[in-house]
């Protein structure tokens, strides 16, 4: 959700778990940044190790610098939360029939209320593969982000090994919502859950983003599912 809200909504679960990624954000030397950036990223007298949310961050920062250059502030953003079908219908594994997120815009930090529905028809375990492309809008135009250390629009060959890591959200054990490979065959939804998502702001900068999920298992077609979402700050 990622967590899709990427690998945002492909359930819920992938949501979450896209967006609780963040926390895990691995730290990038000072030469790694400056392959991506050049040498203006960071002090040139200082050779430290800065999160890849910086880094991805600064990528953005770029980005809408060139669609900006009057330097305008933002405007205020639009909720935009909706998701749809990319795939094959008739030879998908898992079907998502209902799925929401507020507060839309999403803010982060903060609390997200979700609500879900969707039918696992064959039971999903690993190797779970996810191809997921993450896009942000920058003056109605979709950027592409790239694969940066593992976050971004990058290729994941298990998801169950990413997932088995996570800890799964109250309302998801109080429901029996599977958070967790093996998703096993069966019909599941979750009811107005309430989940703190506690990434840092600085993980997504504030804007309208794009997340396309491709799930295959021992490459056989799972599902395909796009998400579009705003995300905002508190601050």
């Amino acid at each position: 959700m990622l967590k899709i809200l990427l690998i945002s909504l492909i359930g819920v679960a992938s949501a979450v778990n896209f967006l609780d990624f963040g926390n895990g954000l691995k730290k990038l030397t000072h030469n790694r940044i400056v392959e991506h950036f050049g040498v203006d990223a960071v002090d040139k007298g200082k050779v430290e190790a800065l999160p890849v949310e910086d880094k991805i961050k600064s990528f953005l920062k770029k980005i809408d610098s060139l669609f900006n250059q009057n330097h305008q502030p933002p405007q205020k953003l639009r909720g935009t939360f909706s998701w749809k079908n990319c795939g094959q219908p008739s030879k998908e594994l898992f079907v998502v029939e209902k799925g929401s997120i507020s507060p839309d815009p999403i803010i982060l930090p903060g609390t997200l209320t979700v609500t879900f529905a969707g039918t696992v028809n064959q039971t999903l375990d690993a190797p779970l593969k996810v191809d997921l492309t993450m896009e942000k809008s920058i003056e109605g135009i979709w950027i592409h982000i790239p694969c940066i250390d593992g976050v971004g629009s990058c290729s994941y060959d298990d998801l169950c090994e990413v997932l088995q890591y996570a800890q799964c959200p109250d309302p998801f054990l109080q429901q029996k919502v599977p958070c967790k490979c093996p998703f096993r065959k069966g019909f599941y939804t979750l009811t107005s859950a309430n989940i703190e998502v506690n990434i840092s702001p600085g993980a997504l900068a504030a804007g309208d983003y794009r997340f396309t999920a491709n799930l295959s298992m021992n490459g056989a077609f799972v599902a395909c599912y796009q998400v579009t979402a705003s995300f905002d700050s508190p601050y």
